[in-house]
C-alpha cells in the first residue's frame, strides 16, 4: 500500500493467491483538519493529559533529531 497526502493505491503482492489492486485514489481532502478535529475531541472528552502524551512524543522525536 502506498500512502500519502495526495492519496492512496494498493499494490498487490506478486505471490499472492488473492490479488487485491486499487488504483491510485486521490484524497478529497488534506486529512490534516479531521486530524485536529479529532484531536480537539479527544483532549476535550479525555482531559489535558493527552495533549501531555503528544508534547512528550514530540520531544522524544525532536531528542533524536538532535
Amino acid at each position: 500500500m502506498i500512502l500519502n497526502r495526495g492519496g492512496w493505491e494498493v499494490i498487490e503482492e506478486r505471490q499472492s493467491h488473492n490479488k487485491v489492486s486499487k488504483s491510485f485514489v486521490v484524497s478529497s481532502d488534506n486529512g490534516i483538519d479531521k486530524h485536529w478535529e479529532n484531536f480537539v475531541s479527544v483532549v476535550k472528552s479525555r482531559g489535558a493529559h493527552v495533549a501531555t502524551v503528544a508534547q512528550m512524543g514530540n520531544i522524544a522525536f525532536e531528542a533524536v533529531k538532535s
